[in-house]
């Protein structure tokens, strides 16, 4: 069954089309099939809709697909910018292997998240964080989560086919959890780096003057957050888009207490398992090393990404 209104849609899905064609001018000719062709099943979808929901989802992800190509042509277009006025040759930006870039438009199927390998081996951020903390800490825990996630996923899905919603409590708990565990674990490892340490630079540092006073004041304040967090959890250092500012926040064991409307830039895991084999209940001196790891330059390269959302302030 077709909605008769399906002729008044032609023109703004025509239209949506091209705007998309023209942003993704710019992406890799691969990211350009593969955004074409989500494009055109969406359409597809909404055109033999037979359920509402349906149509409706499908208008959904075609607004954020849209949405997705212009934020992504102007991202491509401001790192050519400033690959021109740093003079930096292109090449050498493509060898970096450890640079963060642009993420392509690939959501991950339901239940099928992975383990992100580390940039480097377990034993690279001695003598702050001991290689066997490391392993336990990426290859089994963070592991965990991951599994524990797809599971929940999976069951929630399950849910959705059966119309069966008895569980929806526990398996909504679960993906909170292990959602929230798996992604600041990705922050956390990603941030790190051996010889790194010292203080941030650049655009980061203008904004944690502007909001915390000073570099001092800052890194004062997310200590004293990280030790004093209750049980196992998180210091955070979060983008609000709705304040435009920086904020601290803590986060007990991986989404409780924290706030929805935000981005984390900077995660530390202040869970027993992140430091006790080297910091046996020592969570204070854990701190004062983990500043030593800390990789501003990839905490810039995050911010640097999140200062561009901005909702309306209230």
């Amino acid at each position: 069954m077709q909605y008769d209104w399906l002729d008044w849609m032609k023109k703004p899905l025509n239209d949506m089309l091209q705007d998309c064609q023209q942003q993704a001018e710019f992406f890799p000719q691969e990211e350009q099939q593969e955004i074409l062709g989500r494009f055109r099943a969406l359409t597809r979808s909404i055109k033999y809709a037979i359920q509402p929901a349906t149509y409706y989802q499908a208008w959904e992800e075609l607004i954020a697909l849209q949405r997705y190509c212009r934020e992504r042509r102007e991202l491509l277009t401001l790192s050519i910018q400033d690959t021109e006025d740093s003079e930096v040759e292109p090449s050498a930006i493509e060898k970096d292997s450890t640079a963060i870039s642009v993420a392509p438009y690939r959501p991950v199927p339901i239940g099928q998240h992975k383990l992100p390998p580390l940039r480097y081996s377990y034993d690279a951020l001695e003598p702050y964080i001991d290689r066997e903390t490391m392993r336990i800490h990426h290859a089994e825990l963070h592991q965990k989560y991951v599994n524990d996630l797809n599971k929940a996923e999976k069951q929630l899905q399950n849910a959705r086919e059966k119309r069966n919603y008895d569980l929806v409590k526990h398996w909504e708990r679960e993906l909170a959890f292990n959602g929230a565990g798996h992604y600041l674990h990705t922050i956390f490892f990603d941030i790190m780096s051996p010889g790194a340490g010292g203080e941030p630079k650049g655009d980061l540092r203008d904004q944690i003057i502007r909001d915390f006073g000073s570099y001092r004041a800052f890194k004062e304040h997310f200590s004293q957050a990280a030790e004093k967090v209750e049980g196992g959890g998180w210091a955070l250092l979060i983008w609000s888009p709705r304040a435009q500012r920086l904020e601290i926040l803590q986060a007990e064991k991986h989404q409780n207490l924290s706030q929805q409307d935000q981005i984390p830039i900077l995660a530390l895991d202040v869970w027993e398992h992140a430091y006790y084999l080297k910091y046996p209940n020592k969570r204070k001196a854990y701190i004062e090393n983990w500043f030593k790891v800390v990789d501003w330059n990839r905490v810039n390269d995050r911010y640097d990404t999140a200062r561009r959302v901005l909702w309306q302030p209230y």
